[in-house]
């Protein structure tokens, strides 16, 4: 029997090359399961830092924000968020200078905090100038009714140390001579004295210790009071905790807003045993009982 025998020319052996490398290629790149975010925009600005918002993911469980002072993107600094919306007020760990151009782009998270989809595109932010005011404005800005009388109000903190005053009234312009303001040490709290089946508009903004102005005020909300015959019942809160990332620095806003709710019966979705560090002692502990 004579044995076939096959002369490899160098084209099939540089098509053989080629084929494998594309293979190799293929299994390199990570595959990118969820959509690219779009509409990212900027919604709040001051001296020392802005904020910026984007259409919403279908199942995005966390965003990466990242921002730098190059258009390249390069020396970036990232921080991890829950919702399509996120502030920056620092590279690292230095505060944003004012008058300064910055870029930013975000791209989906998956649960364990590995990247799920491309980067969106560039988005360019100049922050104010250092006339203005360093801080950014409270924003989710919520008003509930409490009673005929009363109206629960909160608001995202600030950071520690920080006061609040709340101006309201009943008509939507807020100027100094149709409302009047309330000082309050935490975010959120009570209105008291209100009217019946009223409606009333409020804004917030952060103060110093001394209750200079460090932020402009917030966009105008409104909520109405209850009626006068109402009789106050049961305030019911319930929270989707969401597990990490980003835990440490959720967990101080979700507390004061429970607490400026003061509900009466609380319910807590979604904390899970995922251990994260104690507000308490720095231990590791499981999530729900960090919260409680």
């Amino acid at each position: 029997m004579t044995r076939a025998r096959y002369a490899w020319k160098p084209v099939a052996w540089i098509a053989l090359w080629a084929l494998l490398v594309s293979m190799l290629t293929f299994v390199a790149t990570p595959a990118h399961a969820a959509e690219t975010p779009t509409g990212l925009k900027v919604v709040n600005t001051s001296a020392r830092g802005f904020a910026v918002t984007w259409k919403a993911v279908s199942g995005a469980v966390g965003y990466r924000v990242k921002i730098s002072k190059n258009s390249s993107m390069t020396s970036a600094d990232s921080i991890k968020v829950d919702t399509n919306y996120a502030e920056l007020t620092r590279i690292k760990t230095t505060r944003l200078n004012p008058g300064t151009a910055y870029y930013v782009q975000i791209r989906v998270l998956n649960a364990d905090s590995s990247d799920d989809s491309k980067y969106s595109d560039r988005l360019k932010v100049t922050t104010k100038s250092a006339k203005s005011l360093p801080e950014l404005s409270p924003s989710f800005l919520k008003g509930t009714p409490a009673s005929g009388s009363a109206l629960y109000l909160s608001w995202t903190s600030q950071g520690p140390g920080m006061l609040y005053r709340v101006r309201y009234g009943t008509n939507p312009s807020l100027t100094d001579t149709n409302s009047t303001t309330k000082v309050f040490t935490a975010a959120g709290g009570t209105l008291t004295g209100l009217k019946a089946s009223t409606t009333y508009y409020f804004k917030v903004r952060a103060l110093d210790a001394d209750k200079s102005n460090l932020s402009s005020y917030s966009p105008v909300a409104s909520a109405k009071t209850a009626t006068a015959k109402a009789v106050p019942g049961l305030v019911v809160a319930s929270y989707n905790v969401l597990k990490p990332p980003n835990w440490e620095k959720r967990r101080k806003a979700l507390v004061a807003n429970i607490k400026a709710q003061a509900p009466d019966i609380l319910g807590i979705q979604e904390a899970t045993p995922a251990k994260v560090k104690s507000a308490k002692n720095g231990k590791s502990v499981k999530q729900h009982d960090d919260l409680l």
